[in-house]
């Protein structure tokens, strides 16, 4: 199927806006949001009543487990830890928050004191027995009803070396409150343990009044026009999986899945970042396009659609809430035509511009607006998600103590494909997951073999055509890019 043309950056808005004029309607006006008085069950936000349908339906599923760990050696004072994490639940009212339906519909309520469940265990110097109790703690799923939905757990190795796990529930938070997290706590603890009273301004703002200012924007004529018309737009790219399965799937969510780790040298990632300014994007709009090219070459489909996470807080005004604000949006590229490097480029900046105007629509409202084809063993519109993390994590210091985050092990995702890269220091690094149910390792390998002489072909020059960039064998040299998690 082909897609239809791409307008050029500036024409997106412009386009939408003579869309709505036709229609006789305006954007929405961005208005001060203010403290909204909330007593008693209100509703939940679009993402999380998607969240809270798919935990109904499978009770007892750690899907939605956030769990992030931390290796500290040092001095660690248990009783500031605690008053640091309960300070933070005080400050948000998402981390006291539970779930409920009433009356048929689905709401959350804020609780005015629910303590985190806080725990020390000893594990006698054992770091395998530690490992393995991570893993099980991971896994432990959620009370959504009575909760707390945050926990911390920190194993006891010696007096001087622990293993800190905070998993908190997807429904009260996202990958940006995880870093908000980091900075309060740091700043509480330090205060803490430095024997000063911690100062931090308190939030003007709590997620419950993101969640009716959420709603009575959706509720405006010109925004009901906006989802159509972005609607219109993905409607025609719905399908199902990208990359053939080696085996066939089942009815059900499964998430067990496989890691393996990718690492791109700071050279390559230096001279990646240098192409991008070249043709002035994004290193994601580079990656973006040189995965799909990855894709293409294993699947021949030159029409590629990835699930791309947006952080949801356009507005400052949530910056500094914990809550869940992420809303995914559907980065459609069409590829066909064995276009120039530098024309397959454009395209995707244009395809990611376009989706940037409409990223303040609810992922949930555009699947009720198409009400596509359900199943039971497909996402809709895409089975890949495509990530480059810049959430903003501060660096961690504590006194007397160093910390160092570490991989908690466990094995969930949630689609067919999960790609996540970041970009450090040293070059970019990350992850391919992918479900073990559908996958071999062989065919993940090759993929990451692929999207790995792609990189490395395309500082070559933007004039080569797309079908000469990255053709090398697609075994050749895998395992010194491929490492198990």
């Amino acid at each position: 199927m082909s897609s239809p043309s791409l307008p050029g950056d500036a024409q997106a808005r412009a386009r939408l806006k003579a869309y709505l004029d036709e229609k006789g309607l305006r954007l929405p006006v961005r208005t001060r949001i203010l403290p909204t008085a909330r007593t008693g069950p209100f509703v939940q936000s679009f993402a999380q009543q998607r969240i809270w349908f798919i935990e109904q339906a499978m009770p007892g599923t750690s899907m939605y487990n956030m769990p992030e760990c931390a290796r500290i050696r040092g001095h660690l004072n248990f009783d500031a830890l605690c008053e640091s994490v309960c300070a933070i639940v005080t400050r948000h009212e998402a981390w006291r928050t539970t779930f409920a339906t009433r009356g048929g519909e689905a709401v959350q309520i804020v609780h005015n004191h629910q303590p985190p469940d806080i725990r020390l265990e000893n594990t006698s110097e054992d770091e395998a027995a530690a490992r393995e109790r991570l893993i099980e703690l991971c896994g432990i799923p959620f009370d959504l009803v009575s909760g707390p939905l945050v926990r911390v757990h920190v194993l006891v190795l010696s007096p001087d070396d622990y293993i800190m796990l905070i998993n908190v529930h997807h429904l009260i938070s996202d990958g940006w409150s995880t870093g908000i997290f980091v900075r309060e706590f740091i700043a509480i603890y330090g205060a803490l343990i430095e024997g000063r009273t911690p100062v931090l301004d308190p939030p003007a703002l709590q997620y419950g009044d993101y969640v009716l200012w959420q709603r009575q924007t959706l509720s405006n004529t010109g925004f009901d026009a906006i989802v159509k018309r972005w609607a219109e737009m993905v409607g025609p790219y719905q399908g199902y999986a990208v990359l053939p399965t080696d085996r066939a799937r089942v009815v059900g969510l499964d998430d067990s899945g496989e890691f393996s780790m990718l690492n791109l040298s700071r050279e390559r990632t230096k001279a990646l970042n240098i192409l991008a300014q070249k043709f002035g994007v994004t290193l994601f709009v580079v990656l973006s396009m040189a995965f799909k090219l990855a894709l293409i070459r294993m699947t021949g489909n030159s029409s590629v659609s990835l699930g791309v996470p947006v952080a949801g807080r356009n507005r400052r005004e949530f910056e500094g809430v914990i809550g869940l604000f992420a809303n995914t949006v559907v980065l459609h590229t069409d590829l066909s035509g064995d276009p120039t490097l530098a024309d397959a480029i454009e395209r995707e900046r244009k395809a990611w511009i376009i989706t940037q105007t409409y990223q303040d629509v609810p992922f949930e409202r555009l699947v009720e607006q198409i009400n596509p084809q359900r199943s039971s063993v497909h996402h809709p519109f895409f089975q890949i998600m495509f990530i480059l993390q810049n959430t903003p994590m501060p660096p961690v210091l504590l006194p007397n103590a160093s910390i160092e985050f570490i991989a908690t092990g466990t094995h969930s995702v949630k689609f067919d494909l999960v790609f996540e890269l970041y970009e450090t220091d040293e070059g970019l690094q990350g992850w391919l997951g992918y479900l073990r149910s559908l996958f071999d390792e062989r065919t993940i390998s090759r993929l990451i073999s692929l999207f790995k002489f792609v990189l490395e072909d395309l500082p070559g020059g933007g004039h080569r055509r797309l079908s000469t960039i990255g053709i090398q064998s697609p075994t050749k040299g895998v395992q010194d890019f491929l490492e198990p998690l």
